[in-house]
């Protein structure tokens, strides 16, 4: 990003600090008179439709290759046809699409990764502010283990799985190779990670582990306490670890080793 010099009149930016054209656009002081407006007929300021626009955001602060970014994705998602990326600042680029079929692919599945990076990408309607668009939430799968039958109720579920993230859908198709629940959840990218979740019945709490799929590398962005690289192979350790404490105490004593205030 762009840094302006040292400048000690009003409205000036200081050495070193970045420029937040936001906050300068706030503070100027304009009057009615000041605008000469444009008027612009949507029908005919996009030549892409609308549907097979889509804004994406790299989950770091770190530089990298565009066009690394473009092979990669484009050999991510097997495209049909050809897409085309514009950046438009903070890691973050306009993607124009040429069928539904492969906007489809790239907005609803996932999640992408790049370089272990996670990309958040939703829909773009082509006349909002880039700038204005808050790129934070990120879908993932997520297990829950060891559910009883009677919890797998839809709306038991969605409970559920909503102190992981917001409920999207559960995994009806595929077969779990598990006593697990796979549901796809939308995460905050500046939270931390939840592991675990509960459900009180008759006065007593009852914890299942949950454990990320195909997680991200996001830490340098929400200061998570997480390792380099956030596989599943070092949560999945530690959360066996933990599976075979709550199975050794059960009961409400398993509040204690995860770290879960006990019951009154």
């Amino acid at each position: 990003m762009a840094e302006a010099g040292g400048s000690s009149h009003a409205g000036g930016i200081p050495k070193g600090q970045k420029m937040d054209v936001n906050a300068l656009l706030r503070n100027l002081r304009i009057n009615e008179s000041d605008f000469d407006d444009l008027v612009i007929d949507e029908e005919v300021c996009i030549d892409e439709e609308p549907s097979l626009l889509a804004i994406a955001r790299v989950l770091t602060d770190k530089s990298f290759s565009t066009p690394a970014l473009e092979e990669t994705m484009r050999y991510a998602w097997n495209l049909a046809q050809g897409v085309k990326f514009r950046a438009v600042g903070d890691n973050t680029f306009i993607l124009k699409f040429k069928c539904l079929g492969d906007w489809t692919k790239a907005v609803e599945e996932g999640p992408w990764l790049f370089r272990n990076w996670g990309i958040v990408i939703k829909g773009y309607d082509g006349y909002t502010k880039p700038s204005a668009i808050v790129l934070d939430k990120l879908p993932i799968w997520i297990q829950i283990h060891d559910v009883p039958e009677a919890y797998l109720k839809p709306d038991i579920l969605q409970n559920m799985a909503g102190r992981v993230g917001k409920f999207v859908s559960r995994d009806t198709e595929g077969v779990a190779e598990g006593n697990y629940v796979r549901v796809r959840v939308e995460i905050d990218v500046n939270k931390p990670l939840e592991r675990f979740t509960s459900v009180i019945r008759k006065g007593k709490r009852e914890v299942f582990l949950v454990k990320f799929e195909k997680i991200p590398k996001f830490c340098e962005l929400n200061h998570q306490d997480v390792a380099e690289g956030v596989g599943v192979e070092v949560s999945a350790i530690e959360a066996q670890e933990e599976q075979e404490d709550v199975q050794a105490l059960g009961g409400v004593m398993a509040s204690s080793v995860l770290g879960i205030p006990p019951m009154m």
